[in-house]
């Protein structure tokens, strides 16, 4: 801190150790593993002496639409909802396809559960569609009000999987919409998305956690005419 006030001006670094080596505490956790050739490539130590022992500070990356933690550290950071506006449905299908892109690694590990909540007519529908374009998905997505769960084969960049549609609003309850195998859907390289997930919304997020897959929450506004409100929470 008193480098950075004194200089007046951001500074980035590197780790002093080198991935997946022990955190330094004294300076020679950092020279003992390096060569006689890398130890020469060095051109300023500051020894502070034996640092205390600290938790870590905490990785993010904040370079897609969802951050993620890539390092726990002594800073808990709290799960902050996103609110993004969409002024037509090009644009509520573009923000699905950023949100799968930002998603596409924990898909093909853990598989992802969509859940959206929203009033008729919100853009639930145009939203899956934009989850079919980034799957390059050529089949017409519909809404399954009717036949409860559509499903959509997909195959991009060599991955292949299912995308399955589900509409449980004229289930009554919890135990009827269990019957769809839901739980099997859960699975790498599948996506799941849920319209009126409100009615089953802490059963859908306990099933998803119980299946190591990945959840969201997108709720949608109606802000008048095309434009739209979207929320993104885990």
């Amino acid at each position: 801190m008193a480098l950075v006030s004194q200089f007046g001006k951001p500074i980035t670094a590197t780790s002093a150790n080198a991935s997946w080596q022990k955190k330094p505490y004294p300076i020679a956790d950092i020279l003992n593993p390096l060569s006689a050739k890398q130890q020469e490539k060095l051109d300023f130590i500051i020894d502070g002496g034996a640092l205390p022992k600290q938790p870590a500070s905490p990785v993010v990356d904040t370079t897609l639409l969802d951050s993620k933690v890539l390092r726990a550290g002594a800073i808990k950071l709290q799960k902050v909802s996103q609110i993004f506006t969409s002024h037509s449905e090009t644009e509520t299908m573009q923000l699905a396809q950023t949100l799968l892109l930002s998603y596409w690694n924990q898909i093909r590990k853990w598989g992802l559960l969509i859940a959206l909540l929203g009033d008729l007519g919100s853009g639930k529908t145009i939203f899956t569609k934009g989850v079919g374009q980034f799957l390059q998905i050529r089949d017409h997505i519909t809404s399954p009000s009717y036949t409860l769960v559509n499903e959509y084969p997909f195959s991009r960049h060599k991955v292949s999987g299912m995308l399955y549609h589900l509409d449980p609003w004229r289930l009554e309850n919890f135990a009827d919409f269990s019957k769809l195998e839901v739980v099997k859907m859960l699975a790498p390289n599948q996506i799941v998305v849920v319209e009126w997930a409100s009615k089953f919304l802490p059963q859908l997020q306990k099933m998803a956690e119980n299946q190591n897959s990945s959840f969201l929450v997108v709720s949608f506004a109606d802000k008048g005419k095309t434009t739209r409100q979207l929320t993104i929470a885990k």
